[in-house]
């Protein structure tokens, strides 16, 4: 951003953080002022953050990525580091023993692949509706591993063991549209993350895959969302079902 550019940045946002104040104190109609001015606190944070360039990256990319409404987003790659993970040459930094990850070929990953039907719902490959194991103990869904492939296929793996059951062994190491957790309740996303050490997904993925789902007519009126695209979108870790339809929906 040019030196020009970032004052006029700056100065729109000094305007946009005083005038709020000034229309409530103008204004008789104290409610609707209120909601003029949260909306503007709201768009001066964003662009406070954008013209600030120790916070550009990542915040504006989650907003204004060019891949968000694409349905060929670029793919993301495993990370380097976890070259050789399947043939024991990946050393497990906490217990230093070596990794020997499972990588699936193409006909064993078919068995953990889900499908969105007609009616909204993700069905396993007997076509019954997905349903995770609900922890009493936690009172929550346990959530699967989830990778989607280049062809927008998911693939969902319901266990995870460290060394041996990553996100990497669904698709044998190759690259993806997205990666991270997933839990089920008939056939409806109750959680969504982006959380994944093999791959770390940007966060405006987060963004893509809500609306991807959102066109291809998936229920998500009780999905919730964690991780660090609910991080950007909602400055919490963790998005109920009610924020992630006001903030990422809409």
């Amino acid at each position: 951003m040019g030196e020009v550019s970032h004052k006029f940045w700056i100065g729109l946002s000094h305007w946009l953080h005083i005038w709020p104040d000034r229309i409530q104190r103008l204004s008789h109609f104290r409610s609707s002022a209120a909601g003029i001015a949260t909306g503007l606190r709201v768009l001066f944070a964003l662009i406070g953050a954008c013209s600030d360039p120790a916070w550009a990256t990542p915040r504006c990319e989650v907003f204004f990525a060019p891949y968000v409404q694409s349905s060929s987003p670029p793919l993301l790659q495993r990370l380097a580091e976890y070259e050789g993970e399947e043939r024991g040459e990946y050393t497990d930094p906490v217990t230093r023993a070596p990794w020997r990850v499972r990588y699936f070929t193409e006909a064993e990953r078919e068995a953990y692949r889900v499908r969105l039907n007609a009616e909204g719902r993700f069905v396993d490959s007997a076509g019954r509706r997905m349903n995770s194991r609900f922890d009493e103990e936690f009172l929550s869904f346990e959530e699967a591993l989830l990778v989607i492939d280049p062809q927008n296929r998911w693939f969902v793996l319901p266990f995870e063991e460290r060394g041996r059951y990553h996100h990497s062994s669904l698709l044998a190491g190759g690259a993806v549209k997205f990666a991270g957790t997933v839990a089920f309740l008939d056939g409806q996303i109750r959680r969504l993350s982006d959380i994944s050490g093999h791959y770390r997904p940007e966060s405006w993925r987060m963004l893509w895959l809500l609306r991807d789902l959102q066109r291809r007519g998936a229920n998500l009126a009780q999905i919730e969302v964690s991780g660090r695209g609910a991080r950007e979108f909602g400055g919490s870790p963790h998005l109920r079902a009610h924020e992630v339809r006001e903030m990422l929906l809409r």
